[in-house]
């Protein structure tokens, strides 16, 4: 997931505008229904920080939460998202173990 995001974000120095969100959803097999209200709609519930760009956090956290919700990755790619969650706890010492969604996430 990270080298997909790398792809499109490497040419704004880490981010992403809407255009470029549009085509890493495409690569996710994730499109928005169409290329205006649902891709600007997207674009600003993902822009959390209201800069006019994605950055890595912000596309994560929205990629996780759609994992959380049952919207869209599947195999591998849920479950790296998973695990990329697990190694961020792990370090930041705030590992406990696999929580009830990443489970089921991943029984799923």
């Amino acid at each position: 997931l990270e080298s997909l995001w790398q792809v499109y974000a490497m040419p704004f120095k880490g981010r992403i505008n809407k255009w470029q969100l549009r085509d890493l959803l495409v690569a996710m097999e994730q499109p928005p229904a169409n290329e205006g209200e649902d891709l600007d709609a997207t674009f600003q519930e993902w822009d959390t920080k209201q800069d006019g760009w994605i950055d890595w956090d912000e596309f994560f956290q929205e990629v996780l939460q759609r994992v959380k919700d049952g919207i869209g990755l599947y195999g591998c790619d849920q479950f790296q998202v998973v695990y990329e969650a697990m190694l961020d706890r792990r370090r930041g010492n705030k590992f406990t173990g696999v929580s009830k969604e990443e489970q089921q996430t991943l029984q799923s």
